[in-house]
């Protein structure tokens, strides 16, 4: 579970996931990552059911629970493995890892 301070850093509006999202979108997919496991995570994985909850959530304002565990496995997934990524993808992951984190405060928060 996040600490207040862990908490509030991934605290957002709805209006600022969107715009944290729409630049996010228009980054390249690391090609290093395009079918990679890292530590048995598989990167393109986390990047699809990652960016379709979030476009999700963009759309309609809320996810539904299985949206919700969804980016909440995923976010636990990237957590183990950021330590690994290096250069673009840590850089790429980390932007996707923290959209993620702020859809778990907003569905936590409800």
């Amino acid at each position: 579970m996040a600490d207040q301070s862990t908490t509030r850093a991934f605290m957002m509006s709805r209006a600022e996931i969107e715009d944290a999202w729409n630049a996010h979108y228009f980054r390249a997919f690391p090609h290093e990552c395009a079918g990679r496991e890292v530590d048995g995570v598989c990167l393109t994985a986390c990047d699809t059911f990652l960016a379709g909850c979030i476009s999700d959530f963009v759309e309609n304002g809320t996810l539904d629970p299985e949206r919700t565990r969804i980016v909440s496995r995923v976010c636990a997934d990237l957590e183990r493995v950021m330590p690994l990524l290096s250069g673009d993808a840590q850089r790429y992951f980390s932007e996707l890892l923290a959209l993620g984190k702020a859809l778990e405060v907003r569905a936590n928060a409800r």
